[in-house]
């Protein structure tokens, strides 16, 4: 496999899109494609203790509309994923957890045939005495409205994103 071009045709504040050509040695000619080039995202299950997880209602542009899901957000450059989601988690909920009460869980591809994005996904443990409540920072182009409290059955109804769906699907099995 060779990339042949890889040119940046749409340069965003979140991401770019690149034409790239490619050839395949099983492939008679090169082939064309487009990637989205983004960071990576953490998404974060916060349990408490009667095995309920915490969902945000946030706006989501791409489908002009709220949507229920687990807190989540980009992953910047000079952060290690557990630090931006230790630090999403505060920023949206206002439950800030000590870290060794934030577990890593998995790093899966959204769609890795058109983007470059990975997804760390984070159990975090809500025990009392082992965080703080913290005001919310939401970013500018931020609009939480709602949190709350649900069974992961109930989550797993109210929300449709795939990183919240793997992480709700790994508490049912622990």
């Amino acid at each position: 496999m060779r990339i042949l071009k890889d040119k940046t045709v749409y340069q965003g504040a979140v991401f770019e899109v690149k034409d790239q050509v490619i050839d395949l040695e099983n492939q008679r000619e090169p082939i064309k494609r487009q990637s989205i080039i983004t960071s990576d995202s953490i998404t974060i299950a916060l349990i408490n203790e009667a095995r309920q997880v915490l969902i945000v209602n946030e706006f989501r542009a791409p489908i002009a509309s709220f949507s229920w899901s687990l807190p989540a957000g980009r992953v910047n450059s000079q952060e290690a994923p557990a630090v931006t989601a230790q630090r999403e988690l505060a920023e949206e909920t206002g439950y800030l957890i000590e870290s060794e009460f934030l577990h890593s869980v998995d790093r899966v591809s959204l769609s890795n045939g058109i983007l470059s994005e990975f997804s760390n996904i984070y159990l975090a443990h809500l025990v009392d005495g082992h965080y703080q409540l913290v005001d919310r920072h939401f970013d500018h182009d931020e609009d939480i409205r709602d949190q709350k409290w649900v069974s992961i059955d109930d989550a797993l109804t109210r929300t449709d994103g795939a990183a919240s769906h793997l992480a709700l699907l790994y508490l049912k099995l622990v």
